[in-house]
């Protein structure tokens, strides 16, 4: 069995990657697997042709995310799995808005994304069962195509299986969730595709990464931020403990001082005590206990600032 993964956005170099390893399979089966968020509608149309044409077994198995255009991927083959913690995104092509509202959105660019969208409709309502789609979802397929709004809907593993979507579900397990992670640090580690000038009319999704789809895509540059952020914290611990030390200097100042008072009293009990007539013994306990009564205050404030 022979595996292709498709986790990244689709693009023509993606297209021509997964094209490519399809060439260079030699056996008669294939699994490809599936984690993006989706990308360009025409680039997809062939990795589908080419998926669709190989003379064997074939299975689509989608590890996390089939959405926009990776939803429609799924739309256009048969045999299709999921996790149960997979996520679909079905809604139109479309250009960015801001090109969309202005005056760059000529009426040639109009009728191609139109062209576009009515293949992907009509590959929709050929897999999924749409009377429990809107149903479900609460919205009809044609306002999902309509060039007059962007609407997005999301599906979860258990809701795209309800409207035929996909065939079954797989039950996420420790041991496939490390698979995954292998295979994902795979594909960033051995293949960095390098993105074509793409097009102005391309339609395009974005894509926000998280720390640790950064991490495993970007290694160099995710421990060059992490070194700085350690490098900063280690600033900050050397400036606490500068600190501290300054505390515990000045403190050990302040002791002294009031030890040496202590002591004096201690050397002249009757000066110190001007004015009492306690006997010698009754001042020498008085101000033993006074020193004693000192050590203990001090020995918790330097607990309290923690300084030892």
């Amino acid at each position: 069995m022979s595996e292709i993964l498709i986790y990244s956005d689709i693009y023509s170099f993606t297209a021509e990657a997964f094209i490519n390893s399809i060439n260079s399979i030699d056996g008669d089966s294939l699994v490809v697997r599936m984690d993006t968020n989706g990308g360009d509608p025409q680039s997809t149309f062939g990795m589908v042709a080419k998926f669709n044409e190989f003379d064997g077994d074939k299975l689509l198995k989608v590890d996390g995310r089939a959405n926009s255009s990776g939803f429609f991927f799924v739309a256009m083959v048969e045999n299709v799995e999921a996790l149960d913690v997979s996520e679909f995104v079905v809604h139109r092509a479309a250009y960015p808005e801001w090109v969309e509202s202005s005056e760059r959105f000529t009426d040639e660019m109009k009728a191609n994304l139109k062209t576009i969208n009515d293949h992907l409709k009509k590959a929709f309502e050929k897999k999924v069962d749409i009377k429990a789609f809107e149903e479900l979802k609460g919205v009809k397929v044609k306002e999902i195509f309509s060039m007059d709004s962007r609407i997005d809907v999301k599906l979860t593993a258990k809701e795209a299986k309800k409207i035929g979507l996909i065939k079954k579900i797989n039950k996420l397990t420790p041991e496939m969730t490390a698979l995954i992670d292998s295979k994902r640090f795979d594909v960033a580690a051995n293949y960095t595709p390098k993105p074509e000038n793409k097009k102005e009319e391309q339609p395009k999704v974005e894509k926000k990464m998280t720390k640790e789809e950064f991490k495993i895509a970007h290694p160099e540059a995710y421990a060059s931020v992490v070194g700085e952020g350690v490098a900063k914290r280690n600033a900050e611990i050397e400036t606490e403990n500068e600190a501290i030390e300054a505390k515990k200097v000045e403190r050990e100042k302040i002791k002294a001082e009031v030890l040496a008072e202590i002591e004096a009293k201690k050397a002249n009990p009757e000066k110190a005590l001007e004015g009492e007539s306690a006997p010698k013994v009754v001042v020498d306990a008085k101000i033993e206990t006074e020193k004693t009564a000192f050590e203990e205050m001090s020995a918790k404030i330097d607990s309290d600032l923690n300084i030892k």
